[in-house]
């Protein structure tokens, strides 16, 4: 078992945002790193509204110690570009400079775990956001003053020495790499409460494991290797969450169209179901029951490719959508709570563009 998990680690490719870049900034002093870790169980600001929101609600409940977000979105909504923003303010420090001069920039100076499972993370993107945050801080903070380049260096590279970029390939190697993370955090000396942990494309590699659980043959029919291969999953990944005790976020795509679909997509959903989809069988009287969401997006609705009990998992779930910006370049992103029996909530607003997430002027800024 542990040669197959060493195995699956080679798949892995893990490094440093700052290593990505390959940026020449100047190195963080000890004492700076030392004050930038946070105290246990330090409530993390994401910079996003709505999920700074639906954080203050859970940290409110002592039994939550480590909520898990979700984002949904479809492909292009704006998932990553959201994760970037979460980010920037854990891993940017509280402030920039010292004594009377020092610049606030609300940053938590915590260590990311940055689990890419489909290849779109780009650090170079994600350095540029935080050399601009950098500057409109410092411009809003100071009345315009001219940004110190060397501050705004080290202030970027010691965040991006805090960013840690993991790879996996494939389903398997992602329920390995979760599961050596908290021995990689004890190695690195990364305090596991106060870090963040970011999975973004929870199920890029869903047809893929349907392919390969197609050509699997099962003595018991009642559990599909694709369903097994979920359910490891969502156990890593809740295991890992309770014992790190830190934020999580994961983003998953929406493409199993509900309605009028094919029959692919449709055994594909039947498949996510599981056993309990097979009738009341198996399931004990006044155990509860998840159902297979229905979740709306740009007018369209989707079905859950996850097995129901991620529903059990996930604190709360939000839908992204995005579209052109009619009164000028980049996309306007609307991130709306999905219904969870408070009511469907105002959409929150913002836009991506060369400077990454904005939040939308409200009507007295405009």
């Amino acid at each position: 078992m542990y040669a197959e998990i060493e195995r699956l680690l080679l798949q892995v490719g893990s490094e440093s945002g700052h290593d990505v870049v390959h940026s020449r900034m100047a190195p963080e002093s000890a004492s700076s790193t030392q004050s930038s870790r946070p105290a246990k169980r330090k409530r993390m600001l994401t910079g996003v509204q709505p999920l700074d929101i639906a954080l203050g609600e859970l940290n409110g409940d002592d039994a939550m110690i480590s909520p898990m977000l979700e984002l949904l979105g479809q492909p292009g909504s704006g998932k990553t570009q959201t994760l970037y923003r979460i980010c920037a303010s854990a891993a940017l420090p509280e402030t920039l400079g010292a004594g009377s001069s020092a610049v606030r920039l609300n940053g938590h100076g915590s260590h990311v775990l940055f689990v890419d499972v489909d290849g779109k993370s780009d650090m170079r993107l994600l350095c540029q956001y935080l050399r601009s945050l950098v500057r409109e801080s410092v411009k809003s903070g100071c009345g315009g003053r001219q940004v110190n380049e060397q501050l705004l260096n080290e202030a970027v590279g010691s965040a991006l020495d805090r960013i840690h970029v993991f790879s996996p390939e494939t389903t398997q190697s992602l329920v390995a790499t979760l599961a050596m993370l908290p021995r990689y955090a004890a190695q690195h000396g990364i305090e596991a409460a106060g870090c963040v942990l970011l999975v973004d494309g929870l199920g890029a590699n869903f047809w893929f494991d349907k392919r390969s659980a197609d050509n699997t043959w099962l003595r018991i029919k009642r559990a599909t290797p694709m369903f097994r291969l979920q359910q490891l999953l969502v156990d890593t990944l809740q295991q890992v969450r309770r014992q790190m005790g830190c934020l999580c976020v994961v983003t998953s795509v929406l493409f199993l169209r509900s309605g009028a679909e094919s029959a692919l997509a449709k055994s594909a959903s039947q498949e996510s179901m599981g056993p309990s989809s097979q009738g009341s069988q198996g399931s004990q009287p006044g155990q509860r029951q998840h159902q297979q969401r229905a979740i709306e997006a740009d007018g369209t609705v989707y079905r859950d490719h996850m097995i129901p009990r991620w529903q059990s998992v996930v604190s709360r779930s939000f839908v992204l959508e995005s579209a052109l910006c009619r009164d000028g370049p980049g996309t306007e992103l609307r991130l709306t709570p999905v219904a969870d029996g408070r009511g469907r909530q105002q959409p929150y607003r913002a836009y991506i563009g060369a400077q990454g997430l904005r939040a939308a002027p409200t009507q007295s800024e405009q």
